[in-house]
């Protein structure tokens, strides 16, 4: 079901959610990187990284749009409202894919966490728009390697 959007935040909402839910049915619940300890946290979020900007596939080019006017409203002219439209759902995303992983996002150390992932996404999402090949290499090569520096805080953090 489609919710009422009647403003911005309403849109960039469902829109984050759009994306949460195709990511999340294409990986099921009882996939075996998810949640447990099964395979190693890199390769879970790899995995569910992957089948987001998979999803956004299908509709690349409104996806693009939706990137490059965000970007050009919140650090060209500054926008902070649309950074806090923006921010929020993203924010709330990345807490969900952590936990959906079984990343412990509680406190102040949990929200440190949820930060720096996001930062993951941005870097790889901007990767995501460049990459015109069909496997997505770039993309992949990019996210591997800012899990790695994720990792690497998310050690540090503890």
């Amino acid at each position: 079901m489609i919710p009422e959007v009647t403003t911005k935040d309403d849109l960039f909402r469902f829109i984050v959610t759009w994306v949460d839910d195709r990511m999340m049915a294409a990986v099921p619940d009882d996939h075996p990187l998810l949640g447990g300890d099964s395979g190693c946290i890199k390769d879970r979020l790899f995995e569910l990284f992957m089948a987001r900007f998979d999803a956004m596939q299908e509709y690349r080019a409104g996806f693009i749009r939706l990137v490059d006017d965000t970007a050009g409203a919140v650090f060209r002219r500054g926008d902070a409202c649309l950074a806090r439209t923006v921010a929020l759902p993203i924010l709330k995303a990345m807490g969900g894919v952590l936990t959906t992983v079984g990343v412990q996002t509680d406190g102040i150390k949990g929200k440190v966490k949820i930060a720096s992932m996001t930062l993951v996404y941005i870097m790889s999402l901007r990767k995501w728009v460049k990459d015109e090949s069909g496997d997505l290499g770039m993309t992949m090569a990019e996210l591997d390697h800012r899990l790695d520096q994720w990792l690497r805080v998310n050690d540090w953090v503890g």
